[in-house]
């Protein structure tokens, strides 16, 4: 990398040789004899005449030349020390890797203490606040050690009760959610477990309220019939196959024939119907719902419905009062 203050230097020495060299010259075109005596005189006693007189810019055609090669030649130098000079690192042959500072490790840190994932106990890295390129890191952590080393107890819960993201944590000793659950549920968190040993305890989900086309189907059946059939091998494949198309079929018949259940805004717009409108829409959800158990129930849905209009308005001027 070039330096202005260097480049300064050499070009005032670039100017002091050239001036050299231009009293040298006029000192030689001053001299009588041959070019042999010129410079015998030259060597001898230049150098007395010009620190005699060391000031004279009676600048000729010869002294000029001579004045801008003096000048170039200190250019050159420069050049060559610049452009061809290696860096050496004495001292750091095997590494110059260390600890960071207080101050250096500060640069990574978040404007709020909530906002960062704790690392250390000196040591943070924001994951909200966006930071410079030069100090913008890889927010993917890999924590590896042995049983019993920390892992869970000091960087896992630490991290969980910053609380400032969503978190999905898998707890193979079940006792995260009792840890920290309260702790997010004050906070205005909604936690799901799912527990798939003590099921009494665990959330659930219905796979089928997500299924919309054909392709969702088999895709949902080919994930549970793979993670679902042993490591062994069989030699006949064809009760595997002959069971894979009976659930198809089965699931099919859920997917064409059965409602899954309304989520809570459905269930919002479709009160917002005319009572005409709710009533054909039921009108049309009793044609799926054949069975003798069911029938009873549209009947009583039928028959509940200026209740339940009656009851959404109420529940509505309280809320606007």
């Amino acid at each position: 990398m070039y330096s202005g203050k260097k480049f300064l230097l050499f070009s005032l020495l670039g100017i002091l040789l050239g001036y050299l060299f231009h009293r040298l010259t006029l000192l030689y075109d001053s001299y009588t004899g041959n070019s042999l005596d010129k410079w015998t005189h030259l060597l001898m006693e230049g150098q007395d005449e010009v620190l005699q007189s060391p000031w004279n810019v009676s600048f000729t055609g010869k002294s000029s030349a001579f004045f801008l090669l003096g000048f170039v030649m200190m250019l050159l130098v420069y050049l060559y020390l610049e452009t061809g000079k290696k860096q050496y690192r004495e001292g750091v042959e095997y590494g110059s890797a260390r600890f960071g500072t207080l101050k250096e490790k500060k640069l990574f840190y978040g404007k709020e203490f909530s906002h960062d994932t704790i690392l250390a106990q000196d040591v943070r890295l924001t994951l909200l606040d966006k930071k410079s390129p030069q100090y913008d890191r890889n927010k993917n952590i890999a924590v590896i050690g042995g049983s019993g080393s920390g892992k869970t107890f000091r960087f896992v819960k630490p991290n969980l009760i910053q609380m400032n993201s969503s978190n999905i944590v898998v707890d193979p000793k079940d006792h995260l959610a009792e840890k920290t659950g309260r702790l997010f549920l004050e906070h205005g968190y909604q936690v799901k477990v799912l527990d798939l040993v003590n099921m009494k305890n665990s959330d659930g989900f219905n796979p089928f309220r997500y299924i919309e086309t054909e392709n969702d189907l088999n895709r949902m059946l080919t994930v549970y019939f793979n993670n679902t059939k042993g490591s062994g091998s069989r030699s006949d494949p064809f009760w595997d196959e002959a069971s894979m198309t009976l659930v198809r079929a089965l699931a099919s018949y859920l997917v064409d024939f059965y409602n899954p259940p309304k989520t809570r805004e459905q269930l919002i717009e479709e009160s917002r119907l005319s009572q005409k409108e709710y009533h054909n829409l039921l009108k049309r959800q009793k044609k799926k719902w054949k069975s003798e158990k069911n029938g009873g129930v549209i009947q009583v849905l039928l028959k509940s419905q200026n209740s339940l209009n009656t009851y959404l308005r109420v529940k509505t001027k309280k809320k606007v009062s």
